[in-house]
């Protein structure tokens, strides 16, 4: 190979071009010989450095710029060769601009060979311009079947770039995928009611099916910009997916053969509908309400027979779900008796066997997007109410024996979202031991991720601060709530802290003499201790910096241990712990502090550890 590209090099396109017959030239005798080569077992593994002889030939008006273009894309097969193709990157962008298919077709292979799981290749491609020259190509070969699926293929391979897609935003390529999914769409549909040759159509269905999901892969791979989501709404896609779905469920209930690709193009459209509406213009660029609208659609997916639909539309309705607005008026709606509806099917088996004669699919991945869905919906204060009275808290309670984390996480978040500013709510939760035992065992974290530890101590937390009711605070206490909410106030949060701190002074309030034993085995005085260092020290001159290891405490978080310490001390054994421990010289140098929400009550507290 080495010898006939040397030997390539030698003839000038001057040349080349005085042959009365250009393919009986030298230049095309050595190109042929490369490609018989080539398309034997050639295992050479030379660095074929005068690749670059190939450069002249790589011209769009070149007679022999197919060949060389082949040429290259079967040397690109072989990864060892990759490196030495990109002196060629340029030359081959220019072949983009031909007039012939089949120049076009080995250009597209050799560019996609050469930069073929290779991210900095194909960012030095993109920064040469490799996209607008794909979107002005998809203009003039759009209704060219071979040439718009090389087009296609070579926008995969750079699409996920973080750089190709700003690239795609100085181009028209988002307007152009959503057309080149229409006509696809279009012509298939049209194909189907033509009455053409059963295997003609089947033959022409499975290429535009194919053509189908490589756009839609594409514009999945794009879509995770939002910006490109922005447009990919303006250009109509989110219409154009709800028409790809509905053709596809029509489909995939009978006994047509394609059954199976229908399903998979079925989940690429969801999919990608889903993925739209991360976006926050986006998605409410989309929300809106009738019965044609994308709302509408999702919303009749939780009934769909087909399970991943089920899936979309609890994604879909999660994702509406982000914007209070939208949460008001999905909870007017059909959205929640349609999401409890599929999460009660979803309820693990009531009976101590397990054995309910029920044959359905249990599915934590649908589980966990309806409780998302839910949750979010409990978010603003006027739904709460409605959302309690709709049966949302018996039915996401009989998940409480869920072992799986992520929707324990779920279950939790939207139990407490339903529990803040509810004393009704939190009074339910806080009095049921079998509800407070389990968020124990989840905030103490065995084998549990950490966002369940966090969002179950924060609901352990609120049950005593939204019902302040005596019973509740002496569940919380019998079942073991003290220790997690203890070590709660060691959050590198804030709120957790004073969710912590005022969780733990509600109970010392109502039921102080048997809070205290579990106070003090938890080492209450010693975490108050640790807390009230830090926020003493600032009384110091200078105040130190705050650090990693000892961030300034928020004055919030010290008044909330001050009250929860005032209150603590009317217990004995707890107030001859306080005295004994460095407490007293920490509070007295508290009473100086420059905040008078912490001077005032450290100064007031000083008498009591005398």
């Amino acid at each position: 190979m080495e010898e006939l590209l040397e030997r390539l090099g030698r003839v000038t396109l001057q040349e080349s071009e005085k042959q009365a017959d250009p393919k009986a030239g030298e230049a095309e005798i050595c190109l042929d010989t490369m490609l018989k080569t080539l398309s034997s077992d050639w295992t050479e593994k030379e660095e074929l450095n005068a690749l670059s002889s190939l450069t002249p030939f790589l011209s769009p008006s070149h007679p022999l710029a197919e060949k060389a273009a082949q040429v290259v894309a079967e040397v690109a097969k072989k990864e060892v060769h990759r490196p030495v193709c990109i002196s060629l990157l340029s030359s081959l962008l220019s072949l983009l601009d031909s007039e012939q298919p089949k120049v076009l077709l080995h250009t597209g292979r050799a560019l996609g060979n050469i930069c073929y799981d290779n991210q900095p290749l194909q960012r030095r491609l993109v920064q040469a311009g490799l996209l607008g020259n794909l979107s002005t190509l998809l203009e003039r070969v759009q209704c060219h079947g071979n040439l718009t699926d090389m087009v296609l293929v070579a926008l995969g391979n750079v699409a996920s770039l973080d750089l190709s897609r700003e690239e795609i935003l100085k181009t028209p390529l988002c307007s152009q995928l959503v057309t080149l999914l229409r006509h696809s769409a279009e012509r298939k549909q049209a194909g189907e009611c033509q009455g053409t040759p059963d295997h003609e159509t089947e033959t022409q269905g499975e290429s535009e099916r194919e053509r189908r999901e490589t756009i839609l892969d594409v514009i999945a791979a794009m879509a995770e910009h939002d910006e490109v989501k922005e447009r990919l709404v303006s250009a109509g896609l989110p219409q154009l997916l709800l028409r790809v779905v509905m053709e596809c469920e029509k489909g995939s209930q009978g006994e047509h053969p394609g059954s199976e690709e229908r399903l998979a193009e079925l989940k690429a459209a969801s999919d990608l509908l889903v993925l739209l509406l991360l976006g926050e213009v986006s998605m409410q660029n989309v929300f809106g309400e009738g019965e044609d609208s994308v709302l509408s659609a999702t919303l009749h997916w939780l009934n769909s027979p087909t399970p991943h639909l089920q899936l979309a539309g609890a994604l879909a309705i999660a994702n509406f779900a982000r914007s209070d607005d939208n949460c008001i008026r999905l909870v007017k709606g059909e959205a929640v008796p349609r999401l409890l509806e599929l999460l009660q099917r979803q309820a693990p088996p009531s009976t101590e066997d397990g054995s309910t004669g029920s044959q359905v699919l249990y599915d934590e991945t649908l589980q966990h997007a309806v409780l998302s869905a839910l949750r979010n919906l409990a978010i603003p204060a006027v739904n709460k109410p409605r959302l309690v009275e709709l049966g949302v808290l018996d039915t996401v309670l009989a998940f409480l024996r869920t072992d799986s984390s992520p929707v324990q996480f779920r279950l939790i978040g939207t139990l407490r979202m339903l529990t803040e500013g509810q004393s009704s709510v939190a009074l339910c939760l806080g009095q049921r031991s079998d509800v407070a035992h389990r968020l124990v065992e989840w905030s103490e974290g065995r084998n549990q991720s950490t966002g369940v530890v966090a969002e179950a101590s924060r609901l352990l937390s609120a049950l005593p601060r939204h019902s302040r009711d005596k019973e509740v605070c002496r569940v919380s206490v019998e079942v073991g709530a003290v220790v997690p909410l203890v070590a709660m106030i060691n959050s590198q949060f804030s709120l957790m802290q004073c969710e912590a701190l005022l969780a733990l002074t509600i109970i010392s309030q109502f039921c102080l003499e048997k809070a205290a034993p579990y106070f003090h085995d938890s080492g209450l005085i010693e975490v108050l201790t640790t807390l009230f260092r830090s926020a003493a020290s600032a009384t110091s001159s200078p105040p130190p910096s705050p650090s990693p290891t000892h961030p300034e405490v928020p004055p919030e978080v010290i008044a909330n241990g001050l009250a929860l310490l005032a209150s603590v001390l009317h217990s004995d054994k707890l107030r001859e712990n306080a005295k004994s421990a460095a407490l007293p010289l920490l509070i007295s140098n508290l009473s100086s502090h420059p905040s008078p929400v912490i001077s005032k009550p450290a100064a007031s507290l000083l008498p009591s550890l005398k």
